[in-house]
């Protein structure tokens, strides 16, 4: 038996789909019909067929502007939070651009429908010889809030474990371009009305230090998550969680619990490890979205995207990456990221993010005492 087929191109309203010609190929019966009524779902109900690719529209340049500052080396001084910026909203002046809190105007092209901000990047580097830079703390306030959404340490908020200085590397969301710094992050911080990002130097840090600090922004810049292109409401704001526990061998821990919101997606996802021996990296990964519970991953590596404990050693790539490790095969010492961009877990009202040390308690994969630090990165409205 043979069969013909000619591609074919749909009303782009209703999606595109293409069927490759196929020139006389040998099918069987069973084929054949499949193929028929796949031709037939298409033809007779096109707007079911959609692309599976959805691209967002570009957003106009015209109801957008940059604002932002750097700054070419600030003292830090022990025991004291830094202000690295202070930024307020013109809030519809058709005059005047947003202001810093020096009164300082920082942009140029604000336009009169400037009611919303959000921060696009921001990059951090230190002094030579600062050997704890990545234990400064940095903390963000949002619209006046008095607690900080976003709270972290340097190193491990950027998914670098163990203050590891390895360098060069970094991918769209996030990196490290220097032995003392170059730690930049992509992440859209959306906010109302104002923004302030301060700095402090970890408590063991006892003599001032001097930090090289960059942010730009947007006006009226909607946040759409890259690679899945989920655009999220107006209202969405982004937060940190830290959790820093000793877990005894098959115990849960809680990375994220949100028990009640109009809904919210993760953005990052970082651990750090430091257990007795390897067989913690047995442990899985369950989330609770919106009640119903959903296994996410079938071991530590593998939802980091790796496998076999890590066996290809230290890699960095858009959706995850490992970034630091203390042993070949079988690492008891171990950080890892993981970036929910492409694979958004999104919840309309709850979310409970669980990771469990190891999976077995007794027998040659038995877990033992962990220490584990995580930062989850994550967005709610």
């Amino acid at each position: 038996t043979t069969v013909q087929t000619h591609s074919r191109f749909f009303d782009p309203a209703c999606g595109w789909f293409v069927l490759g010609a196929m020139q006389h190929q040998p099918m069987s019966a069973r084929t054949v019909l499949l193929a028929a009524s796949v031709i037939a779902v298409m033809c007779c109900c096109p707007q079911a067929v959609q692309s599976p690719i959805v691209t967002p529209q570009g957003i106009p340049v015209g109801t957008v502007s940059t604002f932002g500052t750097a700054i070419k080396g600030i003292g830090l001084r022990p025991q004291t939070e830094t202000t690295l910026f202070n930024y307020t909203l013109p809030h519809n002046d058709k005059t005047k651009p947003g202001t810093e809190a020096n009164g300082k105007a920082n942009h140029t092209s604000a336009t009169s429908n400037d009611t919303t901000g959000c921060i696009t990047m921001m990059w951090f580097t230190g002094q030579l010889l600062w050997p704890d830079f990545g234990k400064t703390r940095v903390r963000v306030y949002v619209d006046g809030e008095n607690v900080p959404s976003i709270d972290y340490e340097l190193s491990l908020g950027h998914g670098i474990g163990f203050d590891a200085m390895k360098a060069p590397w970094g991918i769209e969301a996030l990196g490290k371009l220097a032995v003392v710094g170059g730690i930049y992050n992509t992440h859209r911080i959306p906010f109302g009305r104002s923004i302030v990002i301060t700095a402090t130097l970890h408590p063991t840090q006892l003599q001032s230090k001097t930090l090289y600090f960059m942010t730009r922004g947007l006006h009226n810049y909607p946040v759409i998550v890259p690679h899945s292109f989920i655009q999220l409401p107006s209202t969405a704001r982004l937060h940190t969680r830290f959790t820093n526990v000793t877990l005894q061998p098959v115990e849960w821990t809680p990375l994220l619990d949100v028990p009640m919101s109009n809904g919210g997606c993760v953005l990052l996802v970082v651990q750090q490890l430091e257990s007795g021996n390897a067989h913690c990296l047995e442990g899985i990964h369950m989330a609770n979205i919106d009640g119903h519970q959903i296994q996410i991953s079938s071991g530590f590596e593998d939802y980091y995207l790796s496998g076999q404990y890590f066996d290809a050693g230290m890699f960095h790539t858009p959706h995850a990456g490992m970034t630091a490790e203390n042993h070949w095969i079988n690492p008891n010492r171990i950080a890892a990221y993981r970036l929910h961009q492409a694979d958004p877990l999104v919840w309309s009202q709850s979310m409970n993010l669980t990771w469990q040390n190891g999976h077995h308690s007794t027998g040659s994969l038995a877990a033992n005492v962990t220490q584990m630090q995580s930062y989850v990165w994550y967005y709610v409205w």
